[in-house]
């Protein structure tokens, strides 16, 4: 039949009642008082309410399994924010890296964040199809920021593909002076002279106006000089100030944006779990950088887990505990093995971070990073029932609650009063608790 639709989020399971094929029993099982025990009435088959299998055991309902609450802290222990590996603003990033891990981390993470992860055949890899603008115009000479480029002289070379089926266009804009060879590091009061034309891969500094489709790794250069941007700390200023750039209008993929402005350089690879660092490799197209976290040493862990993120935000929603998730849970992970499963609910209640399945030789690099952006050790909301009542009888008042404590201060997500359903407890039952209050 017709119903409600809210049109917002859920406030409660409860909510899935008004769904006609959802029923109390499916929801809550044999624990009709939800009060998570087995009372008489819910282990006498058809005598009573709730109609149970008179088995013995508690039969949960859905509401064993699912949630609507999940967040945990995503600061440091400080209070300061967690460095984001997807941060927008790589000049930024590759900063804040630096100043806590070292340069060959930072400058490893710009490298990935601008071309992915090698894939087998070699290549770098951009996550989402489309067209694929062209690009700005090569290094200039001299500049304010730190720049990096990779690549060799001489010659022109081309390569990466644009998936989606957008088209691959050549961009406008011609170079300023200063031939490459190999690496060249530029600090702020640097510069350098030469001449030579050719294209850049990466964004560009600069107007750079013009759209270009997100995603496909697409590269083209040539000339004698072919060098590629990868790290700019700092605003560069090209002699050519225009570098406009306008993609093809194929129909493969959402046009994104055409480039960057302010010196700031965006990369298009999006991680989704920091331990994609470990052990992977980077190819540019003109040579191929190695992670400088690997498994032989995994100190790095620690510092990871306190000062690394991949989203935004005060707090992180949606991921499961470690230490309180059932087996039904956990195995719905995917491509889960049930000996881990298993291995997880042993450990329950002594787990830090999902990284101990790695340090402990449970699961290996690729089974982490496919698991850990749905598992966390440090889950902050908390449901709990209140309950007021006479020692001497009379009436009793259940209450239930969930708090946020992820954040600077407690929100209350949840409260509702279960009276209705009962005092779920006895008074002797409570009366055995360590804390009365009279």
């Amino acid at each position: 039949g017709d119903f409600l639709v809210r049109n917002a989020p859920l406030t409660s399971l409860d909510d899935l009642l008004a769904i006609p094929e959802i029923t109390a029993e499916l929801l809550h099982g044999e624990d009709a008082n939800r009060n998570g025990l087995l009372d008489p009435e819910e282990d006498d088959g058809n005598l009573r309410e709730p109609i149970d299998d008179e088995d013995g055991t508690l039969t949960p309902g859905w509401s064993e399994y699912l949630t609507l609450w999940s967040r945990e802290n995503n600061l440091q222990s400080d209070g300061n924010p967690r460095i984001n590996l997807n941060n927008s603003d790589l000049n930024q990033l590759q900063s804040d890296l630096a100043a806590e891990f070292g340069d060959d981390l930072a400058e490893f993470v710009i490298l990935y964040r601008q071309y992915g992860p090698q894939s087998a055949d070699g290549q770098g890899q951009q996550q989402s199809g489309g067209n694929s603008g062209g690009g700005g115009g090569g290094g200039g000479s001299g500049g304010s920021g730190n720049l990096i480029q990779r690549g060799s002289s001489g010659g022109s070379s081309s390569g990466g593909s644009s998936s989606g089926g957008g088209n691959r266009s050549s961009g406008g804009g011609n170079s300023g002076s200063g031939n490459s060879s190999g690496v060249q590091e530029f600090s702020p009061t640097d510069s350098s002279s030469g001449t030579g034309t050719g294209s850049q891969s990466s964004p560009s500094s600069g107007s750079n106006s013009g759209s270009s489709g997100r995603g496909g790794s697409s590269r083209s250069g040539g000339g004698s000089s072919t060098g590629v941007m990868q790290v700019q700390s700092q605003s560069v200023t090209s002699s050519s100030s225009s570098n406009n750039s306008t993609g093809g209008a194929g129909g493969g993929g959402a046009g994104g944006t055409g480039g960057t402005q302010g010196g700031q350089i965006s990369g298009l690879y999006q991680l989704q779990s920091p331990y994609e660092l470990i052990g992977v490799a980077v190819n540019t197209g003109t040579e191929t950088i190695l992670s400088p976290w690997t498994t032989d040493d995994l100190s790095f862990v620690d510092q990871l887990e306190r000062m690394i993120t991949t989203v935004e935000g005060e707090s992180r929603s949606g991921r499961i505990d470690l230490n309180h998730a059932p087996y039904e849970v956990l195995a719905s992970l995917p491509n889960i093995p049930e000996a881990l499963v298993d291995e997880i609910l042993a450990g329950q209640g002594t787990w830090v971070s999902p990284a101990e399945l790695l340090e402990n030789g449970q699961i290996d690099v690729a089974g982490l990073v496919e698991l850990e952006p749905f598992l966390t050790a440090r889950s902050r909301t908390y449901r709990f029932q209140s309950i007021g009542f006479w020692k001497s009888g009379g009436p009793t008042v259940r209450i239930e609650a969930v708090v946020d404590l992820a954040g600077p201060e407690p929100v209350i997500l949840m409260h509702r009063n279960l009276t209705a359903a009962g005092p779920g407890y006895s008074v002797d039952t409570l009366l055995q608790q360590d804390q009365i209050i009279p």
